[in-house]
């Protein structure tokens, strides 16, 4: 992809890789979690669609961004992102990630700045959650598109999204309700959401065992990075019981999750 003109209108996904300082300790995971992004890139080539999107990895941040913002652009990233969200979820490496609609800059010695990678990252540390949202503005560039007749907006609620009110970690701008990507499709039968129950109790597991295992931190220390975890999962688990229809009663037949995992997480009944 050529440099891009400054401050071009783009397509910006930024993904965040949690537990980043415990995973990169341990060098059996670094290499896991590279094999996985290299796995999910050559997928990505496949869901191109013939439109350029540039993938980049740096410490515990992944990118993808377009070189143009056509509605065609957006097919692609969008199927991309959920494709490389659903892809490191599944093979248990938790991330959160965003989105963004707006001027970004990818120069030629690989410089990377502007408003849409701010606004990304914004959107995406204060997730209280594993999850991949669409910025605002993002929803409302989407809104403008159409298929068929039909707002590309609807299309996406019919299928893969959700609006939602996220978990965030402060009071965001514009409030809390996000256009969210389900990794599981509210169509599908509930038991195919029983391994997603399963591979968030893992990494749950795993991510509080990592903060155990950690050398000269203070037992209070551990025990609140440990709750910060518990909180981030059972926002997780909340809005798969809110999502997937079928999904508690299926769950309290003991299928899915082990023992008691989603028992003391309820249901959202409030959200619409």
């Amino acid at each position: 992809m050529k440099a891009s003109e400054p401050y071009s209108l783009y397509w910006v996904a930024y993904f965040d890789l949690l537990g980043f300082k415990s995973i990169v300790e341990n060098e059996r995971e670094v290499w896991r979690v590279q094999e996985c992004y290299a796995t999910a890139l050559d997928k990505i080539e496949e869901l191109k669609q013939g439109r350029e999107i540039e993938a980049k990895w740096f410490s515990d941040t992944f990118l993808l961004y377009t070189g143009d913002v056509s509605k065609e652009s957006f097919g692609a990233i969008e199927g991309a992102s959920g494709h490389f969200f659903r892809r490191m979820l599944s093979s248990r490496i938790p991330m959160r990630g965003c989105l963004a609609f707006s001027k970004f800059y990818a120069g030629p010695r690989r410089e990377l700045l502007g408003p849409a990678l701010i606004a990304a990252h914004r959107e995406t540390e204060a997730q209280e959650w594993l999850g991949f949202i669409l910025h605002p503005e993002a929803a409302n560039r989407v809104r403008e598109y159409e298929i068929n007749g039909q707002s590309v907006y609807d299309v996406l609620l019919r299928y893969d999204y959700r609006e939602y009110d996220v978990a965030f970690k402060k009071t965001i701008s514009g409030g809390p309700r996000r256009l969210v990507y389900t990794p599981i499709n509210p169509t599908w039968k509930p038991e195919y959401a029983g391994f997603l129950c399963r591979d968030l109790d893992t990494m749950q597991r795993d991510g509080e065992g990592r903060i155990d295992r950690q050398k000269d931190t203070p037992a209070s220390e551990k025990e609140a990075e440990k709750e910060r975890v518990r909180r981030k999962y059972e926002n997780t688990k909340r809005f798969l019981l809110d999502t997937v229809p079928g999904l508690s009663d299926y769950l309290g037949q003991g299928n899915g999750a082990g023992p008691g995992a989603f028992s003391r997480v309820k249901r959202n009944t409030c959200d619409g």
